[in-house]
């Protein structure tokens, strides 16, 4: 190797060894490099960061003084935690010194301070000085009110008398902007010379005031009205307290007079109904009443609400006239009370409703006497009437008096004193209207073996239904006493009641039709009205079945009536997979002419069964229905049952109760239609014609 080749690699080498030397700061060439130098934790217990780090030295060791922190350190990273909540008002941070081998960096780790108190507090100066807070609310420590901790004192309330409408108990602030024009040392200008959101508190404000300041509300069963000498040491120790809050905050203490008189008092901006008063609250010994606007000898102390407040329901005020109040001793006597409130909404409850009633017509209340007072003496009720809801409702109670009705008042007529019915059974006669002034009707039936009464005490109509068909050629007659009111002088009505008897050429519901040979019989559930030659019959049995078994039912491919039985039997009958239907199976095994009931047949099977149409049927559980239609399904039930069938719904009344198929099929064919006997259902749909949860009862048509 030549010697310049030499010289020029030693040039080289050279240049590279001066470029791994320290420049007093910065090293060409760092061995240990740290991510961060200031690093911020969050003031929560847990609160971490991680910051990245890179050497190829060696292990890098932490230290640090301050308990509160964790610092761990990898390969790569070193990780800081804040083991424990910074509750102080202030940040607290520590200084943690990263060294790796011989290289040092100092990482500043600072923990933030708990979020600042901003909650209100009785006693803390709002606007700048202006005011005090007396109370907070419990359920938003955001929201308060203050009180001025000056008051003013020697004027009148205001200086030209007038009313201004404010009527408000609770809201001062509604009440302070009815004074459209104060004098200068009126009560309003005074705490509207305080600033914006200033007022002359209302009355029940002022009380708020008071209660605080007392120490115990002037509501407690406890409180007395005393003289502050005579308070407890309870009370007296809180105003002492609260006048050092306000006299701390270079204000006047609440009560200056002497302990031994009543004490001063503080004009609110709740004017009387006249509005030449306006109403104090006395902060000696307590007091409130209206006093004159020209008088000079009380103060006046200002509000302002804090936060979002919103100002309590207007109280309730309620009078009612006449008071008693008392009936004369006919049914149906009437007497008025008048209310006056400052509510549009009236509630009334009476102590005992079995004599009374009430109605309510904007501020009237009339009360109406259900029945003739036959007791031998007057009778007695409490009606509590309320004004308003919740709790700035106000109750007044209200005796309502009916006299003792005079002798010979009672009446009884009668629409009609005789009734036919058809040989049916369960069938009704007409309608008899009774005229009477009485609302209790007693019905007492010579024979009610055949015959029962209902009475509807509403409308005064009276009818009467047959249990059993009467199947003899002659009428069956009876009686019934019809009985308005009690007492021995209460009017009595007869009725004669006939059912007549059975022709040759009709058929009367309730009949059973025999076995014929092979034919089964069964039981006349319809008449046709227009031609009793003509009727249909039920099968006294009924199965469970299912409407089909195919393994997934599908559309018979049949137009299926609503109307015609026999037909989609017929048309049913004639499938290829009419075995797969047990519910057609059953009604053809009755014999010729017995069919698969559908729509029409089922509801006049209903029909007879609830005593009433369709569309005038209860819809709801058996036990909820009326108690005609109970008395009704009953004596069918029993018909059916004493010649040897099964009645129509079995089923728990609380439940909807039994259902029976009809032979109608949904367009898609997969569900099928039938109509409950329990809870009333004309017409619905099933969700799977396999289904064996419902029934089948067959049915034929006869004529004569």
């Amino acid at each position: 190797m030549s010697m310049k080749r030499i010289i020029y690699l030693l040039l080289i080498l050279n240049l590279g060894l001066l470029s791994c030397v320290d420049d007093a700061s910065v090293r060409v060439m760092p061995e240990f490099n740290c991510k961060d130098t200031k690093v911020n934790l969050a003031k929560a217990a847990g609160s971490s960061v991680t910051s990245l780090l890179y050497t190829n030295v060696g292990q890098v060791v932490a230290q640090y003084q301050a308990e509160w922190l964790s610092v761990d350190i990898n390969a790569k990273s070193v990780i800081y935690t804040a083991l424990t909540q910074n509750d102080g008002e202030d940040a607290r941070s520590t200084v943690v010194k990263l060294t790796c081998g011989s290289y040092t960096v100092e990482v500043t780790v600072t923990q933030d301070s708990k979020e600042p108190d901003l909650s209100l507090k009785v006693g803390q100066s709002v606007d700048d000085g202006i005011g005090m807070i007396f109370w907070v609310d419990p359920s938003d420590k955001m929201v308060g009110k203050a009180v001025s901790v000056k008051r003013q004192g020697g004027n009148p309330f205001e200086a030209s008398v007038m009313s201004h409408n404010a009527l408000s108990t609770v809201n001062g602030y509604a009440n302070t902007a009815l004074f459209t024009a104060p004098a200068a040392n009126d009560a309003v200008a005074y705490c509207q010379s305080l600033g914006e959101g200033w007022y002359l508190p209302a009355r029940d404000e002022l009380w708020e005031l008071f209660d605080v300041y007392n120490g115990i509300g002037h509501a407690d069963p406890d409180f007395a009205s005393v003289v502050p000498d005579k308070l407890t040491e309870v009370e007296k120790a809180a105003r002492a307290a609260f006048d050092k809050m306000l006299t701390d905050l270079q204000g006047d203490v609440i009560n200056e007079a002497a302990g031994s008189g009543n004490g001063e008092s503080y004009w609110s901006s709740t004017e009387n109904a006249a509005g030449d008063k306006a109403y104090w609250v006395r902060f000696g010994k307590s007091g409130a009443d209206a006093g004159n606007k020209t008088a000079t000898n009380r103060f006046v102390r200002c509000m302002r609400t804090i936060g979002d407040y919103t100002y309590p329901e207007e109280p309730a005020t309620l009078t009612v006239a006449p008071n008693p109040v008392t009936l004369e001793g006919a049914n149906e006597a009437e007497a008025n009370v008048t209310l006056t409130s400052n509510k549009s909404v009236f509630s009334v409850v009476l102590a005992d409703d079995s004599w009374l009633s009430y109605t309510i017509s904007g501020t009237t209340v009339t009360f109406k006497a259900k029945s003739k007072n036959t007791t031998g003496n007057i009778r007695t009720t409490i009606a509590t009437i309320t004004a308003g809801t919740g709790a700035a409702a106000k109750a007044v109670e209200v005796t309502v008096n009916q006299n003792v009705a005079a002798e010979g008042d009672a009446s009884l007529e009668l629409s009609t004193n005789a009734v036919t019915i058809t040989p049916d059974a369960v069938a009704k006669s007409e309608v008899i209207t009774m005229i009477s002034d009485e609302t209790e009707f007693a019905i007492n039936i010579t024979d009610e073996s055949w015959v029962k009464a209902y009475v509807d005490v509403t409308s005064k109509t009276l009818y009467f239904w047959t249990l059993s068909p009467n199947l003899n050629s002659s009428s069956r007659v009876t009686t019934a006493t019809v009985t308005a009111g009690s007492g021995a002088n209460a009017p009595k009505q007869e009725v004669t009641i006939t059912q007549r008897g059975l022709l040759s050429s009709e058929f009367a519901v309730g009949q059973v039709i025999a076995d014929n040979g092979s034919l089964k019989g069964g039981i006349v559930f319809w008449v046709d009205a227009t031609n009793r030659g003509k009727a249909k019959i039920m099968s006294l049995d009924r199965e469970n079945l299912a409407w089909s078994t195919a393994g997934s039912p599908a559309s018979t491919g049949v137009t299926l009536s609503n109307d015609d039985g026999l037909a989609n039997t017929t048309a049913l009958a004639a499938l290829p997979n009419a075995a797969e239907m047990p519910a057609l199976k059953y009604c053809m095994d009755k014999g010729s002419g017995w069919y698969w009931p559908t729509r029409s047949d089922l509801e006049q099977m209903f029909e007879t069964y609830n005593g009433t149409k369709v569309a005038d049927a209860t819809e709801d559980n058996p036990n909820a229905i009326t108690d005609f239609e109970k008395a009704n399904r009953a004596a069918w039930d029993l018909i059916v049952t004493n010649v040897g069938g099964t009645a129509m719904n079995t089923a728990a009344a609380s439940s909807t109760g039994d259902s029976y198929w009809a032979s109608r099929e949904t367009s898609s064919g997969t569900n099928a239609f039938y109509v409950r006997f329990g809870k009333p259902l004309a017409w619905d749909k099933a969700n799977g014609k396999k289904s064996g949860a419902r029934y089948i009862r067959a049915v034929r048509s006869i004529s004569k």
